[in-house]
């Protein structure tokens, strides 16, 4: 039993530890030539286990020349608490659309996550977060690292508190 609840909480603590990094309030039209993601949110994700609470934040830019930039954090509690942190290996906003990959650099129980370990993510930004529909996001936790990411393909979960701000650059 011991072993069914363990294997359970990983593959649920998977999907919390990056349920919403890429939601965002879009900045249409006019600025750099270049896409950028840049804010702090969370999102409740309920489980069998109890809800996990997910606290995230980023900052990144991808510039023409493909360079990616930035940084992102998240807070998981609930079950257990786990901390990570890392870099953006890749970075596209689509009009609305985002798409986040990166690398965890620190993780205060690298057993959930480990080090090295990759996340892509994904979100649709329904612009300033005073009504309905709010931003969503899903991420997921990957073996490798994206340094190209895919085009985007999921919406995810509401955010219940925060805001992102993207540009579609390009």
């Amino acid at each position: 039993m011991t072993r069914r609840v363990t294997a359970g909480a990983l593959t649920l603590l998977a999907f919390a530890l990056f349920a919403a990094p890429a939601s965002a309030t879009h900045n249409p039209g006019h600025g750099p030539n270049k896409d950028l993601l840049s804010g702090a949110g969370s999102v409740v994700l309920p489980t069998p286990f109890g809800n996990f609470n997910v606290a995230l934040e980023v900052d990144a830019v991808s510039k023409p020349n493909g360079k990616v930039t930035g940084t992102f954090t998240a807070n998981i509690s609930g079950v257990i608490i786990i901390n990570v942190s890392g870099r953006v290996t890749c970075l596209t906003v689509q009009g609305n659309q985002t798409v986040l990959g990166g690398e965890i650099q620190q993780s205060d129980v690298p057993q959930f996550a480990p080090i090295g370990s990759g996340v892509i993510a994904m979100g649709v930004d329904n612009g300033v977060p005073n009504g309905s529909p709010v931003d969503s996001a899903l991420a997921l936790p990957v073996a490798q690292v994206y340094t190209t990411c895919p085009p985007p393909t999921f919406a995810g979960s509401p955010l219940v508190q925060g805001d992102f701000t993207s540009h579609d650059g390009f």
